[in-house]
């Protein structure tokens, strides 16, 4: 059987408390990268896409899961991300759609537990792209997740 991509994306480019700034371009440029993918001849099914309002803890999560579900040892798995990042207490969070500024410590997620949902699995081509805001996370990705390639931007 030939090895599969997968792609997991997630943009969000608008939240729900409005104190936070919206991140122009964010979906559209996950928009884009599925589609390159797509033309690069990865099946659509193979491709989930989380958009703002999608994009909320409880949905990043079980969609995540579900994806990496899917994915056997000789496929390749992709993790698109572009949002606001925030740094508490040493721990990377990544804002959701429901973030609340005043409990952003409950209200968003750990970037550490989304790679350790990716640790899981048993693929060894596992590449990310981050598209934050604020921070680069480069060098605690790299020590927590050696497997995990990637490139970053910033808006």
């Amino acid at each position: 059987m030939r090895p599969r991509t997968h792609i997991f994306a997630v943009a969000i480019e608008d939240y729900q408390d409005t104190s936070f700034q919206s991140v122009v371009y964010a979906e559209q440029d996950a928009q884009s990268f599925v589609e390159a993918w797509q033309k690069l001849g990865v099946n659509s099914d193979d491709c989930k896409l989380l958009t703002s309002d999608e994009a909320t803890v409880g949905c990043i999560h079980s969609e995540l899961r579900y994806v990496l579900s899917k994915v056997g040892p000789d496929d390749r798995f992709v993790m698109f991300l572009a949002g606001h990042i925030n740094s508490l207490q040493g721990s990377c969070l990544i804002l959701a759609h429901e973030t609340r500024q005043n409990t952003i410590e409950i209200s968003s997620l750990a970037l550490i537990e989304l790679l350790n949902e990716i640790r899981k699995i048993k693929c060894d081509q596992v590449f990310g792209v981050q598209s934050f805001q604020e921070f680069s996370y480069k060098e605690r990705i790299a020590k927590s997740f050696p497997h995990y390639q990637f490139c970053q931007g910033f808006y």
